[in-house]
């Protein structure tokens, strides 16, 4: 009998620790999306900004 007053207390654990770890990982992913896509914009516009430097230094080599 005094494991069956302990299983609902079990029960409201393991669904409060799933919803923190669900949490947990949406956060996770959440912050490697938005964080992917500002390495990506620098990488695109600092591309960009190097190769805008070299046409400059090629057309002043002729």
């Amino acid at each position: 009998m005094h494991e069956m007053s302990e299983k609902p207390i079990h029960r409201i654990l393991n669904l409060v620790s799933l919803l923190a770890l669900i949490y947990y990982a949406a956060s996770s992913i959440n912050y490697i999306s938005q964080s992917d896509a500002h390495i990506y914009n620098y990488d695109n516009q600092s591309h960009t900004n190097g190769s805008t430097a070299q046409l400059e230094a090629h057309r002043s080599d002729k």
